[in-house]
């Protein structure tokens, strides 16, 4: 009977630590984590910090950094959220507005072409997902 009242609170303090490891080195829970076109990594490749780096070619090349994980997380949701194109339209390099990349460790996760009323995900045969009103406002502010 004392052996399980040493080793129950063993094993609590192993989880209670394990959460906080997690919760501190990677961006995604594995619990809460879903796999999909924009995250197709398993949840622990999506490690501490990452960087979203957003690309204007509109007014001459400009890029931005962003660190902060509430403003990622922001990018990644209105990505995750566009309704997949119906149409295969494929832009031509001349149409490209901008781009996004996802850094972890220096690892690209996630390369993103926009064009004027579509964006792609950069793979041989990447998915095609509509421009939403909401994507290009959260795109625009950066």
């Amino acid at each position: 009977m004392k052996k399980i009242f040493l080793i129950l609170p063993l094993i609590a303090a192993s989880l209670v630590i394990g959460v906080i490891y997690v919760n501190n080195q990677y961006f995604f829970s594995p619990i809460s984590f879903n796999k999909d076109p924009v995250t197709p990594y398993s949840w622990d490749e999506y490690e501490r910090p990452l960087e979203l780096k957003l690309y204007s070619f509109e007014e001459g090349r400009k890029s931005e950094k962003i660190e902060r994980e509430r403003e990622i997380r922001e990018v990644l949701s209105e990505l995750k959220e566009s309704p997949q194109s119906s149409s295969d339209e494929v832009g031509s390099p001349e149409e490209v507005n901008g781009g996004l990349t996802l850094k972890s460790n220096g690892r690209t996760l996630l390369e993103v072409l926009f064009y004027p009323n579509h964006w792609e995900i950069l793979k041989k045969d990447g998915p095609v997902f509509e421009l939403t009103d909401s994507l290009k406002q959260v795109v625009d502010r950066f």
